[in-house]
């Protein structure tokens, strides 16, 4: 997984007492805990959207951070649009400079998800900024734009980022925090672990499930852990109260105990 440790993910903190519950939670030493923290084109311009309740202001983020050595930190960029489609055509090294700026500003992130929909030309910049930073991860999330019942066509695509990522996410929920593409991302998660192993074996890029996820819903896919045991995992949605204000923190902890519980 270019020699990056697997990881179990809990993202949209909004505050320190947030981080701070989740770290007391405890989780397995043989993985690392990923703190997600959601940042967009958007909110890095102080433009408000309807998300604004889980993306947490620029000015803020410094103060989410808790050291611990077996915490990573991502940040999950969020692509979108600015204005419409004529100010991307004006700006077409927007994600690059975003990401050098975001990196320059919280320089203990372990790295970046990106989100959204990605352009040829951002392949590009994601090679650009890897070869600046190749310590930091970048993981490419696999969304319902991306995905396609054709897996040669999602390898096509995939093969357009291979230089300039660390690993591909796939979550098919659409940012809703639903587990109804759950079952295409287990069939697919499986088909790409033995595709890898057959075209660069001890190359591989880490590849991490997400979309609905909950101790609940990681359990009904037990069997790609059974077979794949380095899979990396995301959650958000199904982790929230049903307010959506915080985290419901007997939820987190179920779903990093059963994610602990698939490496065994």
């Amino acid at each position: 997984m270019d020699g990056f440790i697997l990881y179990t993910g809990v993202t949209g903190v909004m505050t320190q007492e947030e981080v701070e519950k989740i770290l007391k939670l405890g989780h397995a030493r043989s993985k690392v805990l990923a703190i997600g923290i959601l940042v967009s084109a958007k909110t890095m311009r102080g433009i408000s959207t309807k998300y604004d309740f889980k993306f947490p202001p620029l000015s803020e983020i410094s103060k989410l951070y808790v050291w611990h050595p077996n915490v990573l930190y991502i940040i999950h960029y969020c692509i979108g649009t600015i204005d419409g489609q004529e100010m991307l055509n004006q700006d077409l090294n927007r994600l690059l400079n975003d990401l050098l700026i975001l990196t320059a500003m919280f320089p203990w992130i372990g790295g970046f998800q990106i989100n959204g929909t990605c352009s040829v030309s951002d392949a590009e910049l994601l090679k650009e900024y890897r070869s600046r930073h190749p310590e930091k991860r970048i993981i490419l999330q696999v969304g319902r734009k991306f995905f396609s019942k054709n897996y040669e066509e999602i390898y096509d695509k995939l093969d357009l980022y291979w230089e300039g990522i660390s690993d591909i996410l796939l979550d098919l929920s659409g940012g809703e925090g639903n587990d109804k593409g759950l079952a295409d991302v287990f069939n697919f998660a499986k088909n790409l672990h033995r595709r890898q192993n057959e075209l660069s074996p001890g190359k591989h890029k880490g590849i991490g499930v997400s979309g609905g996820l909950d101790g609940k819903t990681l359990e009904s896919i037990r069997g790609l852990f059974e077979v794949w045991p380095q899979t990396n995992t995301d959650a958000e949605g199904k982790l929230r109260t049903e307010d959506k204000t915080t985290f419901d923190f007997p939820k987190v902890k179920d779903y990093i105990e059963v994610s602990d519980s698939l490496l065994r």
